[in-house]
């Protein structure tokens, strides 16, 4: 069986599911599409032995098609194409235009879902959820917290998805200062001395005892009674 008839498999399935076949040269990428395209190689090869599995998901706009997902689908089968081992009809679904640009943008994040995202990418779509609340705040549901929105298109919990709303607006956690290594020169001075625990920081001398009499003991040496 041809790679081309792999892409040809099940006309009928393909009716019920609203399939249609497009010129891949009609079909732009879309300029909103902020995934990367890696692996293209390996996804050639894949589509190459089991051919396309899964359909592209474009709009039309004008006399041409705007991906929604299937990017690097895209890529893969552009280059085939270009290298003349598919034929150039591709199995997409075409879903309506979206209205207005933060529509597109959530059908784009929703489309790609199921993929393995960096760190990078996922920081990026809650940059781009953040937006889209900042601009129409009644896409959250009511009482909804931010996070859990959020954490809804990322796959992930409340919690994770505030590690990305706080990387996203440019928070970063607060890193342990290094401390003065004076301070800790002068606390083994003073353990030594008193035989007790003790602790320096800015503006401040703590010594641990334990009980009145390991007091009295530390007030001996410090000369602040009399034996």
């Amino acid at each position: 069986m041809s790679l081309t008839d792999l892409q040809n498999m099940q006309p009928k399935m393909n009716h019920l599911l609203g399939l249609r076949k497009i010129d891949i040269e009609d079909i732009k990428e879309n300029d909103h599409n902020i995934f990367e395209q890696r692996d293209i190689d390996e996804l050639k090869e894949n589509i190459k032995k089991d051919g396309l599995l899964k359909p592209l998901e474009v709009y039309q706009n004008g006399d041409h098609y705007i991906l929604i997902g299937g990017h690097r689908r895209y890529n893969a089968l552009l280059q085939l194409y270009m290298d003349d081992l598919i034929e150039p009809e591709i199995n997409c679904i075409v879903y309506p235009k979206p209205d207005c640009e933060n529509n597109e943008l959530i059908q784009i994040i929703a489309s790609n879902a199921q993929r393995n995202m960096s760190k990078a990418e996922l920081v990026e779509i809650t940059r781009i959820l953040l937006k889209v609340l900042e601009s129409e705040p009644d896409r959250k549901p009511k009482g909804m917290e931010t996070r859990v929105w959020i954490g809804g298109y990322l796959g992930v919990c409340g919690k994770t998805a505030q590690e990305y709303i706080n990387l996203a607006r440019g928070k970063k956690k607060a890193s342990k200062k290094e401390r003065d290594t004076s301070f800790e020169y002068v606390e083994t001075l003073l353990r030594e001395k008193y035989s007790t625990k003790v602790k320096v920081t800015k503006n401040r001398l703590t010594l641990i005892y334990n009980g009145v009499d390991d007091l009295n003991r530390i007030l001996e040496i410090m000369n602040c009674i009399e034996k």
